[in-house]
């Protein structure tokens, strides 16, 4: 019952029409939905509470909800991703406690939890791939992913001797291991980076400029406080040949991810009408508003 009066009041935010400073409200507001005593809650309090307490997430959960409808189907690997977590997350939550939980948070069964709150999420953990898949052209003209392999040490002097090493012939890793280069970030492998790795702007720089498969960087790279020292091997510049490991790297990018979810709140017209809701979103999403 919670959630239908979350949704019908939700859709009123989206149908009302008017100026650009707009308050919705609902019709027969004062009408009493719940009653303690004598103390009534009615449509207008529960619409309110809505606008005020909230609304941007339960809005951004029902908007999530039409894009994987229209966008992510639901595929028997969606579907074993979702049970995935939610076992995990029901050893963590503790049988004794599971039931407590799912009721707890509003849902009738653990069923209802599972396709109303975990499926969605399974599916929406999709929709960043989708849409580097439909965007894939500007998106690697922006973010210039390469495949790289990189040595690091916050030591000059081994990172030149690095640097004579690999080209010299050496694999990376094995230089990385021979040397002790640093492997918190970078262990020699090959690695599937954009511009939205975290690589110093001047290295990065340095990178996307190789037009050649296997090119070693002639020099060592550092970053700009010259603290940590780079020795790079780019192994393929054409990210359509590493197009599927492109996207599940990029994918994971806080970035490419409001990024995404935008391109399809474009895609379907996604308006606000009412100024308080409006409001909201400017101070807690405004990555969202794309009006």
């Amino acid at each position: 019952m919670k959630k239908l009066l979350c949704v019908c009041a939700a859709a009123l935010l989206f149908t009302v029409s008017g100026c650009s400073d707009a308050t919705t409200s609902v019709t027969d507001g004062s009408t009493a939905l719940i009653t303690v005593g004598n103390t009534k809650i009615t449509k207008e309090n529960v619409y309110t509470g809505l606008k005020t307490q909230g609304a941007v997430n339960s809005i951004i959960n029902m908007v999530t909800q039409i894009i994987c409808d229209n966008e992510i189907p639901l595929t028997d690997e969606i579907k074993a991703e979702a049970q995935s977590t939610m076992d995990s997350f029901k050893g963590y939550v503790g049988e004794e406690n599971w039931d407590a939980f799912i009721k707890g948070n509003g849902y009738a069964s653990e069923e209802d939890y599972f396709n109303q709150r975990v499926v969605l999420a399974a599916r929406a953990g999709h929709i960043t791939e989708k849409y580097l898949e439909e965007d894939w052209s500007n998106v690697i003209s922006v973010y210039k992913p390469r495949q790289v392999q990189i040595f690091t040490t916050d030591d000059e002097e081994v990172a030149n001797k690095a640097l004579e090493a690999i080209k010299g012939g050496k694999e990376v890793a094995e230089v990385v291991e021979e040397m002790g280069g640093i492997t918190e970030n970078y262990n020699g492998s090959t690695q599937t980076l954009s511009s939205e790795s975290g690589l110093p702007t001047n290295v990065w720089g340095n990178i996307t400029k190789v037009t050649e498969n296997n090119t070693v960087l002639d020099e060592v790279q550092y970053s700009l406080d010259l603290t940590t020292y780079y020795v790079v091997k780019v192994i393929a510049t054409n990210p359509e040949d590493f197009k599927e490991t492109a996207i599940k790297g990029l994918a994971s990018s806080t970035t490419l991810q409001n990024e995404g979810f935008a391109y399809y709140l474009k895609k379907y017209n996604f308006n606000i009408y009412d100024i308080d809701i409006y409001n909201a979103f400017k101070t807690q999403a405004p990555q969202y508003l794309v009006q």
